[in-house]
């Protein structure tokens, strides 16, 4: 979701959250590009790096076909910001409810301040409250 800027601060990126953490399930790229005191600030509240392995592992197994296709990146010094859209088929359990087969399909903003090379903040916006009507949780009234 939000592209590493490497120290050299040239303008590649590489996607690793958006490739590897949430479309391929990869949680041992947590231990390589972000810092050991990592925190994820996001609509549930602030994790640090063991609650952001839980999210992220735990998100994977509800929708094993999660896709998170970024659109765009901003890189100013040490913040990367990213838009994109995630989605994904409902399988597993999620938040302690059983899988009704539905999908999703919703937009997000991430902004991330980068410590030496690695991810040391992450900041999350996405469309909870569509995600949540498209998995057939909420009903908005007509």
């Amino acid at each position: 979701m939000v592209a590493i800027a490497f120290e050299d601060n040239t303008e590649l990126h590489v996607n690793i959250e958006a490739e590897e953490l949430w479309s391929e399930g990869n949680t041992d790229v947590l231990d390589e590009y972000y810092t050991d005191d990592f925190v994820y600030h996001g609509p549930d509240g602030d994790l640090d790096m063991d609650g952001y392995r839980t999210h992220a592992s735990e998100f994977r197994e509800a929708f094993p076909d999660c896709h998170v296709a970024v659109h765009e990146t901003v890189l100013d010094g040490d913040l990367t910001v990213a838009r994109f859209t995630y989605s994904g088929t409902w399988e597993g359990t999620f938040r302690g409810m059983e899988s009704n087969g539905s999908s999703f399909s919703v937009d997000g903003i991430s902004m991330a301040r980068i410590e030496d090379g690695k991810f040391a903040e992450i900041w999350r916006y996405t469309d909870r409250m569509a995600m949540m009507t498209q998995l057939g949780l909420v009903d908005l009234p007509a």
